[in-house]
């Protein structure tokens, strides 16, 4: 309807979230057939994209402890239009079904994050005040940091630390508050690396410039930190991937990025993926490209939410994995086209200047 939520029932589902996560550990713990769940979706960076995460209920299902099992590894917000409604949404199904659904801590769910990248001035043209956000971030402070899933897989949303020995266990003292890039204390900047760091191919750590102090690591990191916590695959988001695809996999199989942010910023073109667990140590990721949000809120109100199609399982852990195309890659080869038509025809005064300068 275009209607934001009414602003008490807004502060009422964020003051039970404070409270609920206050409670729980730095570190979730789930397995994927948990309870009477069917499977778990392991859900990357969103950015307020809500088409994409309809999309994803619409395809695997919604959060119900008879059937779909979410981890939602951070960036919730930011940059899309729909950054209240898709951190309200979750935040919701958290209260309602908390066994179901699980989110970690992304480095836009801190207070000087989503401050310059677009929270607080949704929060301020849908509610005309900053309380709301101050409650918000009060919840960012309190999400957990990481999950572990059926005891072999680790769900964190940047990667591992620039401190090598850092184990599970340490993960319980990094401290509910906002991230400090300049701290000197090695608790508070495990939690910053844990929000921010990358992979790269190379062996060893680099500092990489993403912000202070924030290293690169390689494969041989990857590979110790798993080892030393008897984990098989870690899994993160924080990036776009390189492949334009919704997920890529490095470290030989051992990390898979996820991002579920589809033609991110409305400009990237780049698949939205998520990674399904179907039973332990096996998975599926499935890519798609969200429609527009009056497209998907019609396949909403359709959907049969009893038993969503899934994927083939198609690798299982320590194996790279393979992704097939689908008749979509057509209608994306279009989509991005279109796009490069439209900003080269914005901008063809400014290139034609650039060509005649770079070659007379």
């Amino acid at each position: 309807t275009g209607v934001p939520l009414h602003s008490s029932h807004l502060c009422s589902i964020l003051t039970q979230a404070r409270v609920h996560f206050a409670k729980c550990p730095r570190v979730t713990r789930t397995a994927t057939l948990s309870g009477s769940h069917k499977r778990l979706v392991v859900v990357g960076d969103l950015h307020g994209q809500l088409p994409d995460l309809l999309t994803i209920f619409v395809e695997n299902g919604f959060p119900d402890p008879q059937g779909t099992q979410y981890v939602f590894n951070g960036d919730l917000v930011d940059r899309g239009a729909y950054s209240i409604e898709v951190l309200t949404l979750v935040l919701a199904y958290k209260l309602l079904y908390p066994e179901t659904v699980h989110v970690n801590r992304g480095n836009h769910e801190t207070e000087s994050i989503s401050t310059q990248y677009g929270l607080m001035n949704e929060v301020v043209q849908k509610y005309g005040s900053t309380h709301i956000f101050g409650l918000i971030c009060q919840v960012f402070n309190q999400l957990p940091v990481c999950t572990v899933i059926d005891n072999s897989v680790v769900v964190v949303h940047g990667g591992v630390t620039r401190y090598d020995g850092i184990t599970l266990a340490h993960l319980e003292n990094v401290p509910r508050e906002e991230a400090d890039m300049y701290s000197t204390d090695q608790n508070a900047l495990v939690l910053v690396d844990l929000l921010w760091t990358d992979p790269m191919p190379q062996w060893g750590r680099i500092e990489a410039g993403r912000a202070p102090g924030v290293v690169t690591f390689g494969p041989d990191v990857t590979a110790n930190f798993l080892r030393s916590n008897g984990m098989g695959l870690l899994i993160r988001s924080h990036q776009v991937p390189s492949t334009g695809y919704g997920y890529e996999d490095m470290h030989d199989g051992k990390l898979i990025t996820i991002f579920s942010a589809s033609n991110y910023c409305g400009t990237q073109g780049n698949w939205g993926g998520v990674l399904v667990f179907s039973e332990p140590g096996n998975y599926t990721i499935k890519q798609y490209m969200a429609p527009p949000l009056h497209q998907v809120r019609d396949a909403v109100l359709k959907v049969d939410i009893e038993e969503p199609q899934v994927a083939p399982v198609n690798a299982s852990i320590g194996e790279p994995a393979t992704l097939e195309s689908d008749a979509a890659d057509q209608e994306l080869r279009q989509s991005v086209v279109q796009t490069l038509h439209q900003i080269v025809v914005c901008h063809k005064a400014d290139l034609m200047a650039h060509y005649s300068r770079v070659d007379p």
